[in-house]
């Protein structure tokens, strides 16, 4: 449930219940006397959240475009008001519509409403990288014309139904700080490609095409959801086990080793390990962060129960869910073990799961990330970007580093560089970026391919792992990016007039003087919420 539906509900006579409060969990059978037993739940792609019955009558969770629970039924007459996510009286929601509750409330709230966090970026801590003299100069020119844009349009997750807030995880300046440590320094021998080899503007297209591929899918894998930390997401038998830390769908992440000729760049599986995520999904009822630690300490674990209750705000005194900041619903049950997909119920040296804005996964991805930009590389002597964090004793760096917000943008590049840039199979990468710059932009066949590499490992899903998933959305998210870099006629982007900022300070000393607002003073404004009072 958002900030926003529940300061709703606040609002609302306390007669109002949440619906997961008034039912035990059924499933119904075609032997119930039910109007909806011959219709199957489905959820829309990617969505997370509560969905209705055609009847109204009952609901089902989503997580991620896959129902997640049973039908439940509401009872005592009530339907299922998909605007408040509630089990609600028929003439406060009409079925079939979202429209709001009408009235006003009969009394303010005797509880105030816990604020959103404003996004902010710390200063960097370290001095800007200077330009290489092989750099497309032209690249970073288009971002900074481009920034208010990519925070206010793009760097945005799904808040409810329909609401699209601001990421606090993801924000132009950790991003363009990322950038220009994988363009100009990079890992290894890889650096995120900017089209240096292609002259004049058509390489400064090629290198933002590059990004706004990236940032395509970087915005269906985890901006949407404002994640950085892999979600406890494989639901098992209607649950979802706490073990799922140490892989899902039948992965473990500890035994992710590197190919042969660089065994000696991963991590070591160290079983005393202790690690918590520092995010987790966030609707309603959603799986606590992942978890990690060693037997002594967590003999087993069990799983997560969504249905439970914990949010009362309108008791006296008022009852908050306690297991992570926001949560509304949901707690752990360790009172057995329960399995993951590959049978542990455990999460000894499970501390590998993904991390950062393309997730990176295992010992070797944060081997090599602590072998070329981490402690190691400056305990062998090389040159470390990093030379003070430890990416293979603490793998939640990535996310956890508030001086250093752009670690989880070079986790999502450096997946980038080497499972992207370095594609050949039957499709090159390279090519087919520079083909779809020089056709004008207009073919989905890139960009379609790109997101079957990123999401199944093919360029032409459905492969191994199964059919492309989200794939409309992906492409959707490239074209939104490509109007965010570029201007119509395909240029890179320039200024434009909306750049500037809508209040110029008043110069005239018989008016009362206005504070003056630069174009970084409105953009924190533009990203902060107003909510109406009651």
């Amino acid at each position: 449930m958002t900030s926003n539906q529940r300061r709703v509900i606040l609002l609302r006579p306390l007669l109002l219940l949440p619906c997961l409060l008034l039912l035990p969990t059924i499933t119904h059978s075609q032997d119930d006397s039910w109007d909806n037993w011959d219709w199957e739940p489905k959820c829309p792609d990617g969505f997370s959240g509560y969905r209705s019955a055609p009847d109204c009558k009952a609901y089902f969770i989503c997580n991620e475009g896959t129902v997640a629970s049973p039908t439940t039924q509401c009872n005592f007459g009530l339907i299922f008001n998909e605007f408040l996510s509630v089990c609600d009286f028929d003439y406060n929601f009409e079925c079939g519509s979202t429209r709001p509750p009408s009235g006003r409330p009969t009394k303010r709230p005797t509880v105030s409403p816990t604020a959103r966090a404003v996004p902010t970026t710390p200063n960097p801590t370290l001095p800007p990288n200077t330009r290489s003299p092989s750099a497309n100069l032209g690249i970073e020119d288009a971002l900074e014309f481009a920034k208010k844009d990519i925070n206010r349009k793009l760097f945005v997750y799904q808040s409810g139904w329909s609401d699209w807030i601001p990421s606090t995880q993801y924000r132009y300046d950790g991003f363009l700080r990322g950038l220009q440590v994988m363009y100009l320094e990079g890992v290894g021998d890889m650096t995120f490609y900017l089209g240096e080899d292609v002259s004049g503007m058509e390489g400064t297209k090629v290198g933002l095409v590059n990004i706004a591929a990236f940032l395509s899918q970087s915005m269906k894998e985890t901006i949407k959801y404002n994640a950085c930390d892999e979600n406890n997401w494989d639901v098992i038998d209607g649950t979802y086990p706490l073990s799922n830390a140490c892989g899902q769908l039948e992965q473990s992440y500890q035994d992710y080793s590197c190919p042969p000729g660089t065994e000696h760049m991963q991590c070591d599986v160290d079983p005393t390990m202790t690690q918590k995520a520092n995010t987790q999904a966030n609707w309603y009822g959603a799986p606590g962060p992942l978890f990690c630690g060693p037997t002594s300490k967590y003999p087993f674990v069990g799983y997560w129960d969504y249905s439970h209750t914990c949010d009362f705000p309108w008791k006296d005194p008022p009852e908050y869910c306690t297991d992570y900041e926001g949560q509304k619903g949901g707690k752990f049950v360790n009172e057995e073990a329960v399995e993951n997909r590959n049978g542990r119920t455990d999460v000894e040296g499970c501390c590998w799961w993904g991390r950062g804005v393309i997730q990176t996964t295992g010992i070797c991805n944060f081997g090599m990330l602590n072998y070329y930009l981490g402690k190691r590389a400056a305990d062998e002597g090389r040159d470390s970007r990093y030379p003070h964090i430890d990416f293979c004793k603490d793998p939640g760096a990535v996310c956890s580093r508030e001086d250093h917000p752009e670690l989880k943008w070079i986790a999502g590049m450096f997946y980038w560089i080497r499972s992207l840039q370095t594609y050949d199979e039957g499709w090159n990468y390279f090519d087919n970026l520079k083909s779809f710059v020089r056709g004008g932009m207009t073919d989905d066949a890139f960009i379609d391919a790109v997101s079957g590499i990123v999401n199944r490992g093919c360029h032409n899903p459905p492969c191994g792992s199964g059919p492309l998933d989200g794939g409309y959305e992906r492409k959707e998210n490239f074209k939104k990016v490509l109007e965010v870099l570029l201007e119509e006629d395909g240029s890179p982007r320039v200024y434009r007039e909306d750049d500037m900022p809508t209040f110029m300070p008043s110069l005239s000393p018989t008016k009362p003087k206005v504070a003056e607002v630069d174009a970084e003073d409105e953009d924190e404004d533009e990203n902060k919420i107003i909510t109406p009072g009651p």
